[in-house]
């Protein structure tokens, strides 16, 4: 079962300025984006991490604060969350990658609206779809692993015919 999960006006700006400062910081400490992401997405893809993190935050009634600078802190409670900008249809996969610790568990989302760039204000709702959850280790099979969008950044791409009903967790 997909769940959408509705963020104010107040929550989505609250995500996306956690997700510009990572961003700063991660700059101002030298830190390398990852996995081959682009270096001028990186703005881009901490905001569309942090939108997710608090949907799955609100859905599962955890407090949340973005864990600045703790690069080891879980996402939301021990959860980890990986969140892509839009919805693939059946072609929707979950991104894990060999350092992703085999006994978290990681829940899948993806937007259904586009979130504002970095420059735009956030003025209206924006929606979060959570479509699932793995344990890194039920996902990190070999026959998920490759470049699918031949790209240079290889993963185990994890398709939701495998991930378990949300509702499970909540």
């Amino acid at each position: 079962m997909i769940v959408e999960i509705a963020l104010t006006v107040v929550e989505a700006r609250y995500a996306r300025q956690i997700g510009v400062s990572r961003q700063t910081d991660n700059i101002k400490v030298g830190a390398k984006d990852r996995y081959g992401a682009e270096k001028e997405r990186g703005m881009d893809y901490n905001i569309i991490g942090c939108l997710g993190e608090m949907a799955v935050a609100k859905m599962m009634n955890i407090p949340w604060d973005g864990a600045l600078g703790d690069y080891s802190a879980a996402d939301v409670g021990d959860l980890q969350v990986r969140t892509r900008k839009k919805h693939y249809g059946k072609n929707g996969f979950m991104r894990l990658h060999d350092r992703d610790r085999g006994d978290d568990v990681f829940i899948s989302c993806y937007l259904i609206s586009d979130p504002p760039g970095t420059t735009d204000k956030i003025s209206s709702m924006i929606s979060v779809m959570v479509e699932g959850w793995v344990h890194a280790s039920e996902g990190k099979v070999k026959k998920y692993w490759g470049d699918r969008f031949k790209n240079g950044r290889p993963a185990y791409f994890v398709p939701p015919s495998v991930m378990s009903d949300i509702m499970e967790l909540i």
